[in-house]
């Protein structure tokens, strides 16, 4: 019996101690929390705490309406990393090779990028799978995040400014330019023709005032004569009467 039960615990010294199950404290899944439509999104993908971690299998599902998956990229450098993406799904894995030990420790496991393509809140869920070192499966923490899309603002149209007509302008009249006092001047009329006119005018009056005077001149000529005889003749009578 003793020497049964001395063989029992040696067995049991000899066996290899179970390694502990893998395991992440969390998950993390981080990025912008408000995205335009149109816009392109990054998210992190990280495990805190993790232990013993030879492999693991991150499944995110996203809302395909609202966001379109675009690409992933590894973080843990060393060993094999692949993308799977399916409509409203995307699952990224990586693994370590050969006798690698697994990981501890708070590790980046990669990013993911989406585009906006519609407006609303964009949900989106991430699962974990981990596999340890001596291949044993655990289940690992899950994180979700909420992204809001908005359609950007429409972008007002701009009344187009008219341009302005400018009124065709006017070549400048030039003043026009005093002639040449030459040639501006009036025609001067011939003094001779004036002096003609005036006198042709004047002595049509003057003639016919000068025709009446000397009528009455003769008048009072033969007036006066006849005044001068008839005195004589009365001066006479008188001396004869005598």
């Amino acid at each position: 019996m003793a020497t049964a039960g001395g063989g029992a615990l040696l067995v049991g010294a000899l066996a290899p101690a179970a390694l502990a199950a893998p395991a992440a404290e969390e998950l993390t899944l981080a990025g912008p929390t408000e995205v335009m439509v149109g816009e392109e999104i990054t998210l992190d993908l990280a495990a805190v705490a993790a232990e013993d971690l030879y492999s693991y299998a991150v499944e995110i599902a996203y809302d395909p309406a609202l966001l379109t998956y675009v690409s992933a990229t590894p973080g843990l450098e060393g060993g094999y990393d692949a993308a799977a993406p399916q409509e409203g799904v995307v699952t990224v894995t990586h693994t370590r090779l050969g006798t690698s030990p697994g990981l501890a420790g708070d590790l980046a496991l990669g990013s993911l990028t989406f585009t906006a393509v519609a407006d609303g809140d964009a949900s989106l869920v991430a699962t974990t799978s981990l596999v340890g070192a001596d291949e044993a499966l655990a289940e690992g923490p899950g994180d979700e995040l909420t992204v809001a899309v908005s359609a950007p603002e429409p972008t007002p149209t701009e009344t187009p400014t008219e341009t302005p007509t400018e009124d065709p302008t006017e070549d400048p009249t030039e003043d026009p330019t005093d002639p040449d006092p030459s040639e501006s001047e009036e025609p001067t009329t011939d003094p001779s023709e004036s002096s003609t006119d005036g006198d042709t005018s004047g002595s049509g009056s003057s003639g016919g005032l000068a025709t009446t005077g000397a009528q009455v001149g003769i008048l009072a000529a033969l007036a006066a004569a006849a005044v001068a005889v008839g005195v004589f003749l009365l001066r006479r009578k008188a001396v004869s009467d005598r």
